[in-house]
């Protein structure tokens, strides 16, 4: 059964509570792992007033969950339990019409009443589809974030910046090395080795990659992507810093929040 939330916003709700716990996966395939089937973007753009689904589909689970900025939408259990296919269709977050209020970082967390796994996908809202001035967006998969590494090791940045159709082929992203000398051009070090590339997605999205290979102790600190469109600059900063423990470092996430939530309701 359909849910309307907030008049715009059409939730296919879910079964299970929270993190799914009390619910029991019935046909498991291979391991019983719960999994996803697509890879998706942690980025994803609409435009007011346009529909928009955001795809959480998985194999072997029984409960699908969903939050917005940290807290739960709302759910229905009883017409969640009359329908033996509820889990499956809540596997996807659709918007009827879209509102700048909806622009949000949704995660969904799907278990197998065992074992949850959890991605979240940051919804930017514009008004059209031309960008006046360039976006950053973040990056693919948490990788314009900050790193830890140990020397010796290769460190990736991938960040993404919205520039709109318009103005995708006349929009350019130059990396620099920030230290206390100021900004340098990537391409001007020469005691540090980098490698950049710049591609596009989506008609509108500039991505654009830093490398550093075989990372020596004068790569440690901070680095920034700068975004030149349509007489406009934008940027995204992150840093490497050195690993205390030689195994790398992750991206904060939403899910810190969440598991907050679980404590309160124990």
């Amino acid at each position: 059964m359909d849910f309307i939330a907030n008049v715009q916003v059409l939730v296919i709700l879910t079964v299970g509570i929270l993190s799914g716990r009390g619910c029991v996966l019935e046909q498991p395939i291979g391991d019983g792992k719960p999994n996803f089937i697509n890879e998706i973007s942690s980025t994803e753009i609409a435009y007011v007033g346009n529909a928009k689904s955001l795809d959480c589909a998985a194999v072997n689970f029984c409960s699908v969950t969903w939050y917005k900025d940290g807290i739960p939408l709302p759910w229905a259990p009883q017409e969640a339990a009359q329908d033996p296919n509820q889990a499956e269709k809540s596997q996807i977050l659709r918007f009827k019409q879209l509102e700048f209020g909806d622009q949000a970082e949704y995660t969904c967390i799907v278990s197998n009443g065992v074992e949850n796994i959890n991605r979240t996908i940051r919804l930017v809202v514009l008004e059209d589809s031309r960008a006046d001035k360039p976006i950053f967006l973040g990056s693919n998969g948490g990788s314009c974030t900050d790193r830890t590494a140990e020397v010796g090791e290769t460190v990736r940045f991938s960040c993404e910046f919205f520039v709109g159709k318009a103005l995708l082929t006349q929009s350019f992203v130059s990396w620099y090395r920030v230290d206390k000398k100021g900004q340098t051009p990537a391409e001007w070090l020469e005691d540090i080795e980098t490698q950049t590339e710049q591609s596009s997605r989506m008609d509108s999205v500039i991505v654009s990659n830093l490398e550093i290979p075989n990372i020596k102790d004068n790569a440690f600190g901070s680095w920034m992507a700068l975004i030149y469109s349509n007489g406009y600059q934008a940027d995204a900063v992150v840093s490497v810093n050195p690993s205390p423990t030689g195994n790398g470092g992750t991206a904060k996430s939403l899910l810190e929040k969440i598991k907050m939530g679980f404590q309160k309701h124990e």
